[in-house]
Formats: structure tokens, C-alpha cells, sequence
């Protein structure tokens, strides 16, 4: 189906309806189904467009934000600006702004810090609502005047303590761009939650493949040429974003990929699966930067396990190159991690060829102990085989 517009900011599409909010260069959107209401969408616009409006950080500052956070943010914002990571770095400072925005961050204190971060792991009601004064903000080139409206104080779900963690790193950046690296900072003995360590979830192949052919037929051809590249490397959304026409050679089968997430360039060798995925992605011309969002909605619409991350296919890569036997250093180079105590601790526990090698020598060692014991009611069962056999 082909998208067909409803209303301003309103798509109908193979897999719902979209409903599209943009305040300058923000664009936020979200997915209804079929049978959603239009005032509901219309409903969902405003609230959005108020929330964006509300919060972004200006260079136009209110005289009443004048020598607090807010301002402090504006300005911090204008000196990193030409970061890779800007707009989601943005994003995790304006949280602080209802919390503790118009105070002076030389008044904002640990106690500060560990509230806002106690409050974020403990999920408000979606129907809560507070009082915020919104200060001045440029729309239209016009700077409209401070008002107070009620926001949601949530979306009834507690906020993942990765991105609390970005916040208050955000945060401490910001106190070191402006007083000076050395300068101690609230967030420095805030309880700041430490992230579990996880082990990679993969994907059945089966359900690799089933993917991208219900991709290929839903219309999306950019959505379908990364998924491919994606599934196909390994490689990082964020490097696939940064990858430029020359980056690969689809004659020699390498591709330089770029480097992202702090981890150097590096170069892959491609298989015919990865050259093909390429070239697809070379003729729908996908390159550049792509919202992740609308790309995983697509993904989990055309059959992606709705629990797990589409991010999940570099892990699914290097989990079956692991159980093919390929070696841990091998996997080091396909993934671009820059040292092999990352790959050690992420995909270490899952060097399935190496832990059947170890099982294959322990195998016959309690050889003699098995056969036919009595259970319950005198029947026997063989231990000896997988399935219950009767006399």
C-alpha cells in the first residue's frame, strides 16, 4: 500500500497510520492502528508540539532563566554543536530542565541529582500531570513570551538506566566545558545506576530471512537495503549512517568501515550475501542518516521478534559465526571492537564451537551409570535414550 496522506502530519501506510510532528529541526513520530481515531492523532500532535516547543534549549534566553541551568545548557549546546551525537545529547539535557533547570548550577547539589535519578526509575503514571513555567522560545522568528502549562510527567514507564546514565554524563560534561575538567560536579557522587551486564541476544536465521522478504514487498525499499547490510555485516547502525560511496569495493569484496561509538575504522572482508546487500543499498541510494525508529517499527511489522532490538542483528552475525567456529579474534575484526577483552566479555560465554570441543572431551565420562531404572507404578525408562521407552 502506498502511503496516503489523512490529514497534516497524518500517513496511512501498510502497517497503520503515522502521525508526524516538527518544531524546527525536531520531528517526532508515533504509530496508530488502522482503526485509530483522527481526533486522537490531532490530540497526540498538539501535546507533542508543546513538548518540543516547551523544552528546546535556545539562544534567546528568557530574563528569567538568566543565570541557571537553562541558560547554562544554551550555552553548552552552541560549543557542541558540531557533535556526530548533538541531537541525541540534547535530547538527554533537556530531562534536567523540569527538574532542576531554573536554578543556578552552582546551587544544584548530589541531593539534586540522586532525586531527579530516583525519580526517573520509579515509572509515573502516564496520566500524571505538572505545572511548568515555560519560558521564552523562538518560533516563526518570533520570540513568544513565558507561559505556565501542565505536561505529562511521564509515559507511564520508568526511564532505562543507560540513558540515566547518558543524562547525568551529559551533565557532568557540561559542568567541565564550563568550569574547567578539575572542577568537582554534583553528578560526581550522585548514585548513579550502574548497568548490568548482559549477555548479546541473537535471532534464528529463519527469522532473518523472513524478515527481508516481507520487507521486500512492503514498499520501503531504503528500510529493506539496510536491514540487508545490517543483517547481512554486523555492523553498527551508526557506522552504515557514516558510510560514504568509496568506502567499499564490491570487486575486491572489502568495505572501510567508518568509525562510530568510539571504536576505530576498520575493514571487513564481504561474502556474496554482503556484496549483494550493497548493491541493493547502492540502488535504493540509502545512504545517509535514517531514523532508527521508523526503521525498527518497519522491522518489528514485518516479523522481527517484538521483544528484541532490530539492533540485535550484529549480534545474531557474530553468535553464528561463533557457533561455526570461527575464533573470538576472528570475530574481534568483523565486529570493529578495538580490543578483545570486548569481544571476550561480550560474545565470550556465547564461543559455542569452543564449549562443544570442552563438552566433546568430557563426553563417555560417567559412561556405565546409565540404563533401565524403575519409576514410580514399576515402570522402566531408559536413560540411555532421549525418549521414554515402555516394557
Amino acid at each position: 500500500m502506498r502511503k496516503v496522506r489523512l490529514a497534516t502530519g497524518v500517513y496511512r501506510d501498510t502497517f497503520g497510520i503515522e502521525a508526524r510532528v516538527q518544531v524546527g529541526r525536531e520531528i517526532r513520530s508515533t504509530r496508530f492502528p488502522h482503526d485509530a481515531e483522527l481526533e486522537k492523532m490531532r490530540a497526540w500532535q498538539k501535546d507533542t508540539r508543546d513538548d518540543l516547543q516547551s523544552v528546546a534549549p535556545l539562544t534567546e534566553i528568557s530574563p528569567d532563566a538568566r543565570g541557571t541551568l537553562e541558560e547554562d545548557i544554551a550555552r553548552y549546546l552552541a560549543r557542541i554543536e558540531g557533535r556526530a551525537s548533538f541531537k541525541a545529547d540534547r535530547s538527554h539535557l533537556r530531562a534536567w530542565l523540569p527538574l532542576v533547570g531554573q536554578k543556578s548550577r552552582r546551587r544544584i547539589t548530589t541531593e539534586d541529582i540522586d532525586l531527579a535519578i530516583a525519580g526517573w526509575r520509579k515509572a509515573a503514571p502516564s496520566n500524571a500531570v505538572r505545572r511548568i513555567r515555560v519560558t521564552a522560545y523562538a518560533r516563526d522568528k518570533q520570540t513568544i513570551r513565558p507561559y505556565d502549562r501542565k505536561t505529562p510527567i511521564g509515559s507511564g514507564h520508568a526511564v532505562a538506566i543507560r540513558t540515566i546514565r547518558h543524562r547525568c554524563r551529559l551533565l557532568a560534561d557540561l559542568y567541565h566545558t564550563l568550569d574547567g575538567p578539575k572542577k568537582p560536579t554534583p553528578v560526581d557522587d550522585a548514585n548513579v545506576p550502574t548497568l548490568e551486564k548482559t549477555i548479546p541476544i541473537g535471532v534464528d536465521v529463519q527469522i532473518v530471512r523472513a524478515v527481508a522478504l516481507k520487507l521486500a514487498k512492503a514498499g520501503h525499499p531504503d528500510t529493506y537495503a539496510r536491514y540487508l547490510v545490517l543483517a547481512s555485516t554486523g555492523q553498527r547502525p551508526a557506522q552504515l549512517m557514516r558510510a560514504q560511496p568509496g568506502d567499499w569495493n564490491l570487486v575486491a569484496g572489502f568495505w572501510v568501515v567508518r568509525s562510530a561509538k568510539g571504536a576505530p575504522a576498520h575493514t571487513i572482508t564481504l561474502n556474496r550475501d554482503m556484496v549483494d546487500a550493497l548493491r541493493t543499498f547502492e540502488a535504493a541510494k540509502a545512504w545517509g542518516k535514517y531514523d532508527e525508529t521508523k526503521h525498527a517499527r518497519r522491522v518489528h511489522a514485518a516479523g522481527w521478534p517484538m521483544t528484541i532490538r532490530p539492533y540485535n542483528a550484529r549480534h545474531a552475525v557474530m553468535i553464528d559465526a561463533l557457533a561455526a567456529g570461527v575464533d573470538l579474534g576472528d570475530v574481534q575484526g568483523l565486529a570493529g571492537h578495538t580490543t578483545p577483552d570486548t569481544t571476550r566479555r561480550f560474545y565470550g560465554p556465547l564461543a559455542i564451537a569452543r564449549q562443544r570441543k570442552v563438552s566433546d572431551k568430557l563426553n563417555g565420562r560417567l559412561k556405565g551409570i546409565f540404563g533401565p531404572r524403575k519409576v514410580a507404578g514399576g515402570r522402566p525408562i531408559s536413560t540411555t535414550r532421549s525418549t521414554t521407552r515402555r516394557s
